[in-house]
């Protein structure tokens, strides 16, 4: 089997991009791409906070062939979009990359000016301070509309963007959603039994889970166990937070964006996004965060509106963008040939793809 998913991965795979693409279905990319910082820096949100972000273009094409917004996860920050990151670069594509509000540097810069997170970060504030984001690099650098890639909490805002009168004119055609938030929080507890609600927070800080229950409230799962053991612990350590950034400051960020998206029901969005979209949803069978039926019913939910495609790796969890970065990007370039994909196939352009089998 794995012979067989080696061949047809080259066989989509962009010039330059082969053998490291095969081989990341079961691993990270592993490419030493070189390219250019075309800018590093902060910018003032609307709501005069800072927003981190990073815009890098490879030195091997004269000009990129387009660019991609990556938004990243719950908890996380733009390096998790490491091997993503260097798939496109390798294939000609310039990488635009946040740290949302209260993730990463942004919080750093957060902190160090103005001390604890007060109140919670609204879904709409990060909206906001990424169009400030796209306006000035369309103003300052001529890059503008970018194709947009969410990954999961980044998979919902991807949707709300794609989605608005306004903010939709400023991205390109292609809307990925690798893993994306879908519901309401309240909805992911109804389909959740939870027996013991305390051993349900095993891993988490426990501050911080007193003060979910009290602030969110204790009907609520804001988050599923499989993020709770898999996120939080990475966001202190992965990203290098604990070295630089209270224990207490991360879980007061944790609170201040995770109670943000309370209200926040990605499906209303839906029937709003534009059917000139090329949308690619890209799930895992085996997700916990984001599970794989509830995907499945924000695809069908795409009735009438964008083309739209979903990717089903079996055997894959939430973490896709580590997990699988190949695979996601051999199945969002222009240069993917579908007909590779044909025995894959199932209805309503859904294809499962075998995974570590």
């Amino acid at each position: 089997m794995k012979t067989l998913i080696c061949l047809f991965i080259v066989l989509v795979s962009v010039p330059g991009v082969s053998a490291p693409l095969c081989k990341s279905l079961y691993s990270s990319l592993k490419l030493s791409v070189e390219s250019k910082k075309v800018f590093s820096g902060f910018i003032k949100s609307p709501k005069e906070d800072y927003l981190y972000g990073e815009v890098r273009v490879p030195k091997r094409f004269k000009n990129p062939k387009g660019f991609y917004l990556l938004l990243h996860g719950l908890l996380d920050s733009s390096s998790r979009w490491g091997s993503v990151e260097q798939g496109l670069l390798e294939a000609g594509y310039g990488v635009i990359k946040l740290d949302l509000l209260g993730h990463g540097k942004s919080l750093e810069r957060h902190y160090k000016e103005k001390g604890d997170l007060s109140k919670e970060i609204d879904y709409r504030d990060q909206l906001e301070a990424i169009m400030a984001f796209l306006k000035l690099l369309k103003k300052d650098y001529s890059v503008e509309r970018p194709n947009v890639m969410g990954h999961s909490y980044g998979g919902g805002l991807a949707m709300a963007l794609a989605a608005h009168p306004q903010y939709s004119k400023a991205i390109g055609n292609q809307l990925v959603l690798v893993a994306p938030y879908v519901y309401r929080l309240d909805h992911y507890h109804q389909i959740k039994t939870v027996s013991d609600s305390a051993g349900f927070f095993t891993g988490v800080v426990e501050a911080w889970t007193s003060e979910i229950v009290k602030n969110v409230g204790d009907k609520m799962d804001p988050i599923t166990d499989g993020f709770v053991k898999d996120g939080f612990s990475e966001y202190l350590q992965i990203n290098g937070m604990s070295s630089r950034v209270e224990e207490s400051v991360a879980v007061d960020a944790a609170l201040a964006v995770t109670k943000g998206i309370r209200d926040f029901d990605a499906r209303v969005d839906v029937e709003q996004i534009r059917k000139v979209m090329d949308v690619r949803l890209i799930i895992g069978s085996r997700d916990t965060v984001s599970p794989e039926a509830l995907e499945v019913e924000l695809y069908n939910s795409f009735v009438g509106g964008a083309k739209k495609s979903l990717l089903n790796i079996m055997g894959a969890g939430h973490l896709l963008t580590t997990e699988a970065p190949g695979v996601i990007i051999n199945w969002i370039l222009p240069e993917f040939n579908q007909s590779i994909y044909k025995s894959y196939k199932k209805d309503n352009n859904i294809f499962e793809v075998p995974f570590k089998e």
